[in-house]
């Protein structure tokens, strides 16, 4: 039986919700286009429909179509059903369910959904990652199962686009194994995340993921930080001693941020913990063996600093075994739309909110170049949801520099209310004039930013003076 989720092409913004969201994994998208639906793995739960911001999906089929909704046995049949047994006390639940799969001509439906308790797996917790693929890379969704309530979950790696594909495919490739892995790109794309995506997609997701800022720390500190030291090993230090971060790892992953701010001394006790896979803490002379996995990133040219001398080329080839760059924002636009949903989802329910964004603050927001990457696009959603009146986010509550960047000038035009169109046309005009005249001294300048006559300026400024009881400027002004 064909799955009956359509999507309408016409009212879909391609903001990737419902791709993310789908519990089983059949929606997929390729760049520019509206997502398609796997019949083979739709289970028709309706989670969809919910997810969709535009209401674009579409239930097909007409009567075939409802009823194969609700032999599908998903939550959206399971509301039905209760509904239907409320209405009509005496009746079991799961009758309509029954009826539907009757009338289709099927004892049960083929793609039963999963129990909520088990999610459909075993015991226990996996890191799952679902990866739909057209003749490029399009959208892959990283995200934990959690069965028996027991397990932590980890953010979702939001990727819409064609190169964030290609950067979750190769990520995919190496997280298996225990390659050395080197992340590279601007701060601020998420070399983080991709990081924990790695950790998690392999098998030692069970274990830690130990995050360390190689430019937070103090020189003199990130020594017996990253190594730990032995007791009495300096003025200070504990009388039992301390493991180091790379102790602390043991099993897991290490996470070495901002490589490119380590030390040199530092580095070349770091490319024994690689090469040999053992450390020897501060004040100790016993080598220690680590069981460890490493990934490093940074947003600066580590090549560039071996040819400067500023980085060991010796550690540079060890860590430079898989490099994998992440694309800034601004390359990949089509992320913009869905990190946008992602993180208003993520506020909304964090503060309590339920904002909503307009089409045309959205369109805005694609023409902005990002420099801060999408930790500027998270932190400006969060304060939008936090300070903006009312419920939804238009084109006014966005910053003046991205509306100037995005093409839009400030103030632009809002109609708040119906009202004759000569006197709109003249508020517009007024407003255009006093605006002009606080930023300009000359009517000439003035004329030439509006497109008119400098005649006509004379005029206008006299008119709006007269109404407003103000004198105009001299002709010595002009």
């Amino acid at each position: 039986m064909p799955s009956h989720v359509l999507v309408d092409p016409e009212r879909c913004t391609q903001c990737g919700k419902c791709v993310a969201g789908c519990p089983s994994g059949a929606m997929s998208c390729a760049s520019g286009h509206a997502p398609a639906v796997d019949a083979s793995k739709c289970d028709g739960c309706g989670e969809c429909f919910r997810l969709c911001p535009e209401r674009a999906l579409v239930l097909g089929g007409g009567a075939e179509g409802v009823l194969w909704l609700l032999a599908a046995g998903g939550r959206a049949a399971q509301a039905a059903d209760g509904a239907f047994v409320s209405a009509l006390p005496g009746l079991e639940r799961g009758t309509l369910v029954r009826a539907a799969r009757e009338m289709l001509g099927r004892g049960r439906h083929a793609h039963q959904a999963p129990s909520p308790a088990t999610g459909g797996q075993g015991e226990g917790e996996e890191g799952a990652k679902d990866c739909r693929e057209s003749e490029a890379p399009t959208l892959c969704v990283s995200h934990t199962r959690r069965r028996g309530g027991s397990g932590a979950g980890y953010p979702a790696v939001v990727a819409y686009s064609v190169e964030m594909g290609r950067v979750l495919q190769l990520a995919a490739k190496v997280a298996p194994v225990n390659t050395t892995v080197l992340i590279l790109g601007e701060s601020g794309v998420g070399k983080e995340v991709v990081a924990r995506f790695i950790h998690m997609s392999g098998p030692r997701r069970n274990g830690p993921f130990v995050n360390i800022n190689c430019g937070a720390i103090p020189g003199s500190l990130l020594e017996s930080e990253l190594f730990g030291y032995e007791a009495g090993a300096f003025t200070g230090a504990r009388r039992e001693g301390k493991p180091g971060m790379i102790e602390m790892a043991a099993g897991g992953t290490l996470f070495l941020d901002e490589i490119s701010e380590l030390p040199t001394d530092l580095q070349v006790k770091l490319l024994q913990v690689i090469q040999e896979r053992k450390l020897v803490r501060v004040g100790g002379v016993k080598p220690l063996n680590v069981d460890i996995r490493i990934i490093a990133a940074t947003n600066r040219d580590l090549a560039a600093m071996v040819a400067r001398g500023e980085f060991r080329a010796d550690l540079f080839y060890r860590l430079n075994v898989v490099p994998i760059t992440i694309p800034p924002l601004r390359e990949r636009p089509d992320d913009v739309i869905p990190l946008i949903y992602h993180f208003l989802d993520r506020y909304n329910s964090a503060h309590g909110y339920k904002k909503v964004i307009s089409e045309d603050a959205r369109e805005v927001l694609t023409r902005y170049s990002w420099p801060g990457n999408v930790r500027e696009l998270e932190n400006l959603i969060e304060r939008l949801v936090v300070t903006v009146e009312g419920d939804e986010i238009t084109v006014r509550d966005l910053p003046k520099a991205i509306l100037e960047e995005g093409g839009v000038s400030q103030p632009h035009v809002v109609v708040g209310g119906i009202m004759p169109l000569r006197q709109a046309v003249e508020e517009v005009e007024r407003q255009l004039i006093q605006r002009a005249l606080a930023e300009n001294r000359s009517t000439y300048s003035i004329a030439k930013l509006l497109g008119v006559n400098q005649s006509t300026v004379v005029r206008k400024i006299k008119k709006y003076a007269a109404t407003r009881g103000a004198t105009a400027p001299s002709a010595k002004a002009r």
